[in-house]
């Protein structure tokens, strides 16, 4: 079992994950074979295939259906992350193109969490990784003028703004004008709608989850606050 590292992997080090990353899955994993003095202070496992471009393992879906089960059983969260260049379901094997592999893997819809917290910490976390890939996202930032207003009214006041914003523009079953509602500039919320998109009812869907054609409710506006509200402070 030459490919398990048990590590405290640094993208999560702030939510005291204790993961369990398995690269490349080219074989069959049995986690209870794994000291147990080990496997107790694992509280998530994390795999993916090779992504090597000359000559990559094969990773068999079963493997990752096995260590899902395995994770399940002993009640670890369970992350597919990517199924890697070479990829076997069904006895078939598919050459998998550079950059897709994750996808694949999200749409294999394997992935196992212990409870919605920790379904929403990975998540969260992952958004912002998607977020940086697009263009247009990523070119959004705050101007000085609103760097200053920000700090002029405090994070209370701009939290304020924000669910406002989102309320009155999004929260609705069929919001007015949906896909326009919100300007590109006049507010550092915003702007920052259209960095991470909260922007309008179909990007919620896209980059948070968060089905059309129904009404929002406190909880989802209160996690779209809190996603403004980060990447406002980060551009602070």
């Amino acid at each position: 079992m030459k490919n398990i590292v048990p590590i405290i992997d640094k993208k999560y080090r702030d939510n005291m994950k204790n993961i369990l990353l398995i690269f490349p899955l080219n074989e069959e994993i049995n986690l209870n074979n794994i000291k147990s003095d080990t496997l107790s202070k694992i509280d998530t496992v994390i795999c993916a295939g090779d992504g090597k471009e000359d000559n990559p393992c094969i990773c068999d879906f079963s493997y990752v259906i096995k260590l899902r089960d395995d994770c399940k059983n002993l009640n670890k969260n369970f992350i597919f992350r990517d199924t890697g260049r070479r990829f076997k379901m069904n006895d078939k094997i598919y050459n998998i193109p550079k950059a897709v592999g994750k996808s694949q893997a999200q749409k294999a819809n394997v992935d196992f969490y212990r409870s919605d917290v920790d379904k929403e910490v990975f998540f969260y976390e992952s958004l912002w990784e998607k977020l940086a890939k697009s263009k247009f996202r990523s070119k959004f930032e705050l101007t000085q003028k609103d760097k200053e207003y920000v700090k002029q009214k405090g994070q209370e006041q701009i939290r304020i703004h924000a669910y406002e914003f989102v309320e009155k523009r999004l929260s609705p079953h069929n919001p007015k004008n949906d896909g326009r509602q919100t300007p590109l500039k006049g507010h550092p919320v915003f702007v920052a709608q259209h960095a991470t998109g909260t922007c309008c009812r179909g990007c919620l869907e896209k980059w948070h989850n968060i089905k059309q054609q129904k009404q929002l409710n406190p909880d989802e506006i209160n996690y779209i606050c809190d996603v403004l509200l980060e990447w406002i402070n980060h551009q602070i």
